[in-house]
């Protein structure tokens, strides 16, 4: 059993110089007597050592995950360290008791990138991890996806130097056509038989927008099957793409959010006259309806007056979507991108990127990805600096809130009367195309495309150790 409790390299447990290597435990026979005193969880804020202790027993300040479900809660607390966690689980239940997870912080010299990058810490592990990039798919957000992705794709073939420490030995690009096929080197086939092909320790990149990709089918298949993701989980995906719900969620955790009431087709049939007085008591318009489970501002109208409302709310229900309606706030909206979420980083706020549609118009899809008139300002200029770490700080509390993993963009209005910044939404899957806020907002803080999609990968796998099963 002490074999299979030992770490099969040095190299899994600590970089150079973070802690002393040794530790003498006393344990007994059945564990190992000298295990690394190792950093797991590179934030240096939260230094997480998972040791031995004699005969079971606690040193102050650790956790006994003696428990399969404690264990598995500490076995998020180190990413990147698949080999490790697995020697855990398969040291059998009487030897799991001796181990314990220490959160005591030592001092030691900090990395100087660790405090929002964590790619270059687990450089090695990516190194070693293919990937599979999968764009497409079967939403209306097609096209925007495969830009994307195409995108993230260049941007992974072209690391710089320093960059390439972590380049993946594969990357295969893998499309959704719009029929819900995977095409895999010209050969078309169902979900199931692609993932048979694929190897089990891919790491896929998901680079879809709307549908199954962001609606979290997609993540419910991997996580079923037990493979690795990029992004939020299944339900923090679901969650985010269904408005209504995230709304409720937001204001949960003391955001504001637009007046708004949610149409659905039962309520609609019954009495669309009950729903349109229902709008009206929500204050004077404009309007905007949007489809609740949309995405890229796809479908969204703003409408002024009961027949443009009506219209709207019946060009919704027949896309088959539940109609969100949201009373408008004039002012300015901002985009914040966050990253990390897993329990190897805090919660990284980028810049904030303020969205100056052509006067008279909103941020449509056009303006989005066309370059039809809207002007993207990263870092602000119109919002104080003040302002500016609210918002930031609003961005982390919806990302917790709203459960969110790896990587997300949330959305606000800074109201032109004032007041508190107006939640509008989370993206559990920003575009990542030449045009997105996200690449804009990462740049500004010193990541280029490349070392963005890094982190992106790396947050995943990060993530991904702690969800995968023992």
């Amino acid at each position: 059993m002490e074999s299979s409790l030992r770490p099969s390299s040095s190299t899994l447990w600590a970089r150079p110089g973070t802690v002393s290597p040794w530790r003498s435990t006393g344990a007994p026979n059945s564990a190992p007597s000298r295990m690394p005193r190792a950093v797991l969880a590179p934030n240096p804020a939260a230094r997480i050592w998972l040791v031995p202790s004699p005969n079971g027993s606690l040193p102050p300040g650790a956790h006994s995950p003696s428990l399969a479900q404690r264990a598995s809660h500490w076995w998020r607390l180190t990413p990147g360290l698949p080999n490790v966690c697995r020697n855990f689980w398969t040291a059998g239940p009487s030897n799991r008791r001796i181990w314990t997870v220490d959160t005591s912080i030592p001092s030691s010299d900090q990395d100087p990138q660790s405090g929002w990058l964590l790619w270059p810490q687990l450089a090695e592990s990516l190194a070693q991890t293919s990937v599979v990039v999968l764009a497409g798919g079967t939403s209306d957000e097609r096209e925007v996806s495969l830009r994307s992705g195409e995108a993230m794709l260049s941007a992974l073939r072209n690391l710089d130097e320093n960059q390439q420490l972590a380049q993946p030995p594969e990357i295969q690009w893998v499309e959704i056509d719009p029929d819900g096929q995977w095409v895999l080197e010209g050969n078309a086939l169902g979900a199931s038989s692609a993932l048979e092909l694929i190897p089990p320790d891919a790491l896929y990149l998901i680079a879809l927008h709307g549908g199954e990709g962001e609606d979290g089918r997609l993540q419910r298949t991997l996580a079923r099957r037990d493979l690795m993701f990029t992004g939020s989980d299944s339900e923090s995906s679901a969650l985010c793409m269904d408005k209504a719900r995230a709304r409720i969620c937001a204001q949960a955790a003391g955001l504001s959010c637009a007046p708004g009431l949610l149409a659905s087709h039962r309520a609609w049939s019954e009495d669309p006259e009950q729903i349109l007085n229902r709008v009206f008591d929500l204050g004077p318009g404009p309007w905007f309806v949007k489809p609740n489970c949309g995405g890229s501002s796809l479908g969204i109208a703003r409408t002024d007056g009961a027949g443009e409302l009506r219209d709207a709310i019946e060009a919704t229900l027949h896309l088959g979507q539940e109609a969100l309606v949201e009373r408008e706030i004039v002012g300015l909206e901002v985009s914040d991108g966050v990253l990390g979420g897993t329990s190897a980083t805090g919660l990284v706020a980028l810049p904030l990127c303020e969205i100056l549609p052509d006067k008279g118009r909103y941020f449509d899809y056009h303006q989005k990805y066309d370059g039809s008139g809207a002007n993207e300002l990263c870092p602000p200029q119109h919002t104080p600096p003040e302002q500016a770490a609210e918002v930031e700080a609003m961005s982390r509390t919806a990302f917790k809130a709203l459960g969110c993993e790896g990587y997300a963009r949330i959305d606000f209005i800074l109201p032109e009367v004032g007041g508190a910044p107006v939640f509008l939404e989370a993206n559990t899957l920003p575009g990542m195309t030449e045009r997105s806020l996200l690449p804009l907002a990462a740049q500004v803080k010193g990541a280029d495309m490349g070392s963005l999609c890094l982190e992106i990968l790396a947050q995943g796998l990060a993530s991904s150790t702690g969800r995968r099963r023992p």
